[in-house]
């Protein structure tokens, strides 16, 4: 029986590499315009996330491309790898829901998947709601599991707060910020993992990131990564 993190580890592999071999269509309004391969969790006021994994496929191969238009015109293999991706998450919820004190969940229903074009690539973003994703505490939100449990990720990570919110803190230091937004570079560990956001006064502007959260100001290079490689947040071997 696998210990908790391994099983974590496993179940996000899982989920994120879904982009790698099943895929979407039908378009979906945008939840962000993230057009790199990226994890990107839009935290919500009341503590639920939408997390959406972005692949690439490019469109100058032609293996890549006729993957991607395959993924266009199957309907059924989209509703497939769209469930497979929620029902991982979901899974990954369920267990990070022991090491913090609420429950969390991923409605398999309710996720969605959507297909563009952007020249020569070709974008897939899958998207979930993570209920209670983030600790509500007053006026704060604080989120730590899954990401906490010494895990680093091979994709860039985003995190957004949401409208009337700024990022007060965040723990490892951040790589880049954007309106909003905190992105951890790939191959960042996340052991330890906390990032908090608190209500902007009237000076601060609904959402945008706090001028002194540590690591901010230094833009980061995204990498893409052809054909949509597969996207995992993996456990760290201790040294």
């Amino acid at each position: 029986m696998p210990s908790t993190h391994r099983a974590v580890a496993l179940a996000l592999a899982t989920a994120l590499a879904i982009g790698a071999v099943a895929g979407p269509a039908v378009a979906q309004p945008e939840q962000n315009e993230n057009d790199e391969p990226s994890l990107v969790v839009e935290v919500q006021a009341d503590g639920d996330a939408v997390v959406t994994l972005t692949a690439t496929y490019d469109l100058t191969s032609e293996a890549e491309r006729d993957a991607f238009a395959s993924l266009r015109n199957d309907e059924s293999a989209r509703e497939n790898a769209t469930r497979r991706y929620a029902a991982r998450l979901d899974s990954v919820a369920r267990n990070a829901s022991d090491r913090v004190d609420r429950e969390m969940r991923v409605p398999v229903d309710e996720a969605d998947v959507s297909l563009e074009e952007r020249g020569d690539v070709g974008v897939v973003r899958y998207s979930a709601t993570w209920e209670n994703l983030a600790a509500v505490e007053g006026d704060r939100l604080v989120v730590t599991e899954p990401f906490a449990s010494n895990y680093g990720t091979d994709r860039p990570f985003v995190l957004v707060a949401p409208d009337g919110y700024e990022l007060a803190g965040a723990t490892p230091s951040v790589d880049a910020d954007g309106e909003a937004s905190a992105t951890w570079d790939a191959g960042t560990s996340l052991d330890g993992f906390e990032a908090t956001m608190e209500r902007s006064d009237g000076d601060a502007g609904a959402g945008g990131p706090a001028d002194s959260l540590p690591g901010f100001g230094v833009g980061a290079a995204v990498a893409s990564v052809a054909g949509a490689a597969a996207f995992a947040l993996r456990r760290r071997r201790s040294a």
